[in-house]
């Protein structure tokens, strides 16, 4: 059995698209929105998301304020939220929501109030379709302390690629 020990760069991509999200966090609280994401595709579902939270300690509860903003040519149909079930996080089981779309009503709110025994970026990851369209979304909850991953940046300042050691075997 022969190893080879290579040294590869990994790009941390998935983590990007599930979390594009703009957050801006003061006074411990988290507000962000899909809006301004970089990496958002300007073809399918014609649907953003804003949120807001509050970054509190292990065992406390935090108000979870999504808003759901439609396109104006979504009508006569309807919007269906799916949230799924995390086991982390008290007071999450799968929740499905309709709203029925309207050329007066773009915005349709859900409230949650969501804790956790555990330090760490919790996500709520939630699906929306209209009629055979659909959008994904992963909203970070932040319970206790959290300590920053360490990632490489680029010259201009920018996240870049994570640098990891890589170990294959070829038999």
């Amino acid at each position: 059995m022969k190893k080879i020990l290579k040294t590869g760069l990994i790009v941390s991509s998935l983590a990007i698209n599930i979390m594009a999200e703009t957050i801006s966090v003061d006074d411990s609280i988290l507000i962000g929105s899909s809006k301004d994401n970089p990496y958002k595709k300007s073809y399918g579902l014609a649907l953003d998301v804003e949120y807001a939270s509050k970054h509190v300690d292990i065992g406390e509860y935090t108000d979870v304020n999504l808003t759901f903003v439609t396109g104006e040519k979504l009508v006569d149909d309807v919007l269906e939220i799916v949230i799924e079930e995390n086991p982390n996080l008290i007071g999450l089981d799968k929740k499905e929501y309709f709203f029925k779309l309207s050329k007066e009503e773009h915005r349709f709110s859900i409230k949650l109030s969501l804790s956790s025994m555990m330090n760490n970026k919790h996500l709520l990851s939630i699906s929306a379709k209209v009629s055979n369209k659909m959008k994904f979304f992963g909203i970070p909850i932040f319970v206790g302390n959290i300590e920053e991953k360490r990632v490489k940046k680029s010259k201009s300042g920018q996240r870049g690629f994570h640098i990891m050691k890589a170990v294959e075997t070829i038999r």
